[in-house]
């Protein structure tokens, strides 16, 4: 008696194999015939319906922050139109908060490492209380005295570092500490009273306009420029974040975690000296009592642009933040890989 050949049967690899074959529905016992509904975080298609209502969703959500700031502006302009929503007001804005800008993304270098300084606004007011010491009391030429002033805050820096870092001291404390010995020493210098008749070139390199808007506006922007791209495309920044993540795991891959954390202190002394200088141009006196103003103003910056546009690290521009879990595990293996 032959053997006759086998019929194909449905339970064949080829159908089991392949679970969007409409026998693989059927012998599933399943009514539906076709590929099964994409899973409910998986990216939309172009034409899908609610692609534009999703998209719209996450720009709310992710620029909340600027978005209110849009609506503040557009309240106060209809509100006073003649004395707010104007160039003069705009330039005025833009050039006053110009040294706070440049004092919070100092401070967002040491934030990165998971450090905190305390002590910025108070190197602000020595750097500057420094200058004005040696320019005004001491006739100094400008060169050399704000050489002086930035040499000590690199100085102060450094002393921060080996509290924190060789010693152990909590940043907090260390970084607090040194901020109020900072501004007893600068008000003792100057008896409580600010020094006038800064130099004219250092009110001229501070204050003179560019486009309508005072140089240290620019300054702060090209600050923010090449800063951002420390942070965001060189292997420094991802050291620097890999670092604050968690320092054990750095270490033990070979990051140089002591002199990150250490060179962020002295990074972020340094900025803050350059600020409270060009602060003393723009207004054309050094001021001992104004570091206290901008404390809390550049934790508050620093900490506002690490959650409310990209929660997590400290950045400077940010990016926009994409709720879907596959594209952000995608980001992490990147990132990880680059390390």
């Amino acid at each position: 008696m032959s053997e006759q050949p086998l019929a194909p049967s449905s339970t064949s690899n080829d159908a089991v194999g392949d679970p969007l074959t409409p026998t693989a529905a059927m012998d599933t016992g399943s009514s539906q015939v076709g590929p099964p509904p994409p899973p409910s975080n998986a990216p939309l298609r172009a034409g899908e319906p609610g692609r534009v209502r999703r998209l719209i969703s996450d720009l709310l959500y992710s620029y909340s922050v600027v978005w209110a700031l849009i609506a503040e502006i557009i309240f106060f302009s209809v509100l006073r139109p003649d004395s707010f929503f104007t160039v003069a007001n705009a330039q005025s804005i833009l050039g006053s908060q110009a040294v706070l800008l440049i004092i919070a993304l100092g401070l967002t270098i040491p934030l990165a490492v998971n450090e905190f300084d305390l002590s910025i606004g108070a190197v602000a007011s020595f750097s500057q209380v420094i200058l004005g010491w040696l320019a005004v009391y001491h006739h100094w030429p400008l060169g050399p005295a704000v050489l002086v002033a930035l040499g000590l805050c690199v100085v102060v820096g450094l002393v921060n570092a080996a509290l924190v870092v060789r010693i152990g001291v909590g940043a907090f404390i260390a970084t607090l500490a040194m901020g109020t010995l900072l501004t007893g020493v600068a008000i003792k210098i100057t008896d409580s009273q600010p020094i006038p008749n800064i130099p004219t070139t250092l009110v001229q390199l501070s204050g003179n306009t560019l486009l309508g808007l005072q140089l240290v506006f620019w300054y702060g922007l090209a600050e923010a420029i090449v800063l951002w791209y420390v942070l965001a495309k060189t292997p420094l920044g991802r050291w620097l974040y890999f670092a604050g993540a968690n320092r054990e795991a750095a270490r033990l891959n070979g990051v140089p975690v002591a002199a990150l954390r250490a060179g962020s202190f002295v990074a972020s002394a340094t900025i803050a000296g350059i600020a409270g200088i060009l602060y003393a141009g723009i207004f054309g006196t050094a001021d001992p009592n104004v570091g206290d103003t901008f404390l809390l103003p550049a934790f508050a910056a620093a900490f506002l642009g690490a959650t409310a546009v990209t929660p997590g690290p400290f950045r400077v521009f940010g990016h926009h933040r994409d709720r879907r879990p596959e594209f952000r595990d995608w980001r992490d293996r990147l990132d990880l890989k680059r390390l």
